[in-house]
């Protein structure tokens, strides 16, 4: 009996270690897609913003 829950225990580690590294991967692409959309909205502002000032001249 103990030979059949070898593999079993083997088997249930490398999913624990694949699932670990599943979640870090993801954690980490959440950072880096967060740190991106940042970036995307501070773009965004100066371009409303520029925006804005061009409208406001052109109607002046």
């Amino acid at each position: 009996m103990p030979h059949e829950t070898t593999p079993a225990t083997e088997l249930t580690s490398h999913y624990v270690s694949q699932v670990a590294s599943d979640l870090d991967r993801n954690v980490k692409g959440q950072e880096r897609i967060a740190a991106e959309i940042a970036a995307l909205q501070q773009e965004l502002a100066a371009l409303q913003h520029d925006h804005a000032v061009l409208v406001s001249c052109a109607s002046s």
